[in-house]
């Protein structure tokens, strides 16, 4: 079983957040795992969360930053997470979509920060460059994705904690990266445990195959 729980948190424009996670008992169909994953739907049940994604222009050009790594994780874990950030933006140029992440030049905008922090289990987020606490706690890993009234994501943060284990940072890191993408549903249970990047239940997947690829492309289909 998971240590931690890797819940995507859904940011709106006005600072709502909501966790978005499925209890999924046995092999979903196609259309069934994309619907869960994209907007939170049970099988044969509507949305309970909005279906948000990247404009294609921005889907075609994301840029990826690190904003910040903190002394404490890379104590830790050294060079571990930017390795692992090459490696999940590989695998989503990867899936035959049209998305297409690169990383952004140091002082450049960027679509997505990452942040590799000292934050501990329960420590309270607030992210680099603000002020204000965002009234949440720190897990394993957090994502928050913000969207515009067309349900256009207009920005995302990834935050890692120091607490995590090496050999679990490729697979959080590349779980994260994806759910920024719009797919923001984790799914508990142990029908996906050892075959989707989505799954809560385990951190045993660490690249991009099966239905989590079909998923993307599905969210991003190529020209």
């Amino acid at each position: 079983m998971n240590r931690w729980t890797f819940a995507a948190l859904i940011v709106f424009a006005s600072p709502a957040l909501a966790d978005s996670q499925l209890v999924i008992d046995r092999p979903l169909s196609d259309k069934e795992f994309y619907r869960a994953v994209a907007c939170g739907a049970v099988p044969g049940e509507a949305c309970q969360v909005p279906l948000v994604r990247w404009s294609r222009a921005d889907a075609g050009n994301l840029r990826v930053q690190v904003t910040a790594t903190d002394a404490g994780f890379f104590s830790r874990h050294g060079a571990r997470g930017e390795r692992a950030l090459t490696r999940a933006i590989e695998a989503l140029n990867d899936t035959g979509s049209a998305l297409r992440l690169a990383r952004a030049r140091k002082g450049a905008e960027a679509h997505v920060q990452i942040w590799f922090s000292d934050l501990a289990e329960g420590d309270m987020i607030t992210l680099p460059g603000q002020t204000a606490s965002l009234g949440d706690r720190m897990e394993g890993a957090r994502v928050y994705v913000w969207w515009d009234g067309n349900n256009r994501i207009e920005r995302a943060s990834i935050v890692l904690s120091r607490d995590l284990q090496g050999d679990e940072i490729g697979s959080v890191l590349l779980e994260e990266l994806t759910q920024a993408m719009g797919l923001l549903t984790d799914l508990e249970g142990s029908a996906y445990a050892e075959s989707s990047i989505f799954s809560e239940s385990s951190n045993a997947v660490t690249t991009l195959r099966g239905q989590d690829r079909m998923a993307i492309r599905q969210h991003y289909p190529s020209e």
